[in-house]
């Protein structure tokens, strides 16, 4: 498999993880799911095709490629990661996964 291939599943690998993590988030972030389903589905059919899953992936990889260079730096996945993180925590509940005084 070339970098550049190994590079595009990667950056798709992580979407879908991000994708996931974004729908482990309480109800109240519900509007957050729907705003980012609507800027993924760009055709407006209420389905996100592998095309525009991929089409989001690949902007995604370019926000990340920090130094534009077309590849992806350990440093650049971290930064990204970081930044994806703070975002999820962002949207927690205050108290979200500590455990409660009883579970101890």
């Amino acid at each position: 498999m070339s970098k550049k291939a190994s590079v595009v599943l990667f950056t798709l690998v992580v979407g879908m993880v991000w994708t996931v993590s974004a729908l482990a988030v309480p109800p109240k972030a519900n509007n957050r799911i729907n705003q980012m389903f609507e800027r993924v589905d760009t055709d407006g059919d209420g389905k996100i095709s592998a095309a525009e899953h991929a089409a989001n992936a690949e902007d995604r990889f370019k926000r990340m490629d920090s130094d534009e260079d077309g590849y992806l730096t350990r440093e650049e996945v971290d930064a990204a990661a970081k930044k994806a993180h703070k975002r999820i925590q962002e949207h927690k509940p205050k108290g979200a996964g500590k455990p409660k005084a009883d579970d101890e």
